[in-house]
C-alpha cells in the first residue's frame, strides 16, 4: 500500500471505531441522521445499498470512508441494522425514494429507500475485551 492509502485506510478504521462504540451507547439504535450528524465526515454522495438487493438504498449521503467503515462493522459482526418507520428520521432527510416498510424477499424494479436503525451486537464487544 502506499503511504495515501494507509493513512486512508487507518482513518476509516479509527471512524469504524468511534462509530462502533458510539453505537453501542445507543441501545434504542443509531438512525443514518443521527450517525451523520455526530461524525459530519461521514456525509458524501455514495450510496450503501444491500448486499444482494441492490436496489434497496439504505442511504444515499455517505462518503467512501463511512460506507467502508460500515459495510466493516457488519461484515466483522459488530453491528446489525433493523428495519424501522420512516417516522423515526426527520421529515425529507431520508432518500428521496418510497419507503419500505420490510426487506423485501427480490431486489425491486426501481431504488427504493429501507429505513434503518443501527444496533450494536455487543457479544462483539466482549469478545475483543477479552
Amino acid at each position: 500500500m502506499y503511504s495515501g492509502q494507509v493513512a486512508g485506510h487507518m482513518r476509516q478504521l479509527i471512524l469504524a471505531g468511534q462509530m462502533a462504540n458510539w453505537i453501542l451507547e445507543h441501545s434504542d439504535g443509531v438512525t443514518f441522521t443521527d450517525l451523520v450528524e455526530r461524525f459530519p465526515e461521514a456525509i458524501g454522495e455514495h450510496t450503501l445499498a444491500l448486499g444482494d438487493l441492490p436496489n434497496v438504498v439504505l442511504w444515499s449521503k455517505l462518503s467512501f470512508m463511512a460506507r467502508e467503515a460500515i459495510a466493516s462493522l457488519i461484515n466483522d459482526g459488530y453491528i446489525t441494522a433493523k428495519v424501522v418507520p420512516a417516522a423515526r428520521y426527520p421529515k425529507g432527510s431520508g432518500p428521496q425514494l418510497p419507503a419500505l416498510r420490510a426487506v423485501p424477499q427480490s431486489s425491486p424494479d426501481m431504488p427504493m429507500w429501507c429505513p434503518v436503525a443501527w444496533f450494536a451486537i455487543p457479544s462483539a464487544f466482549e469478545d475483543d475485551a477479552a
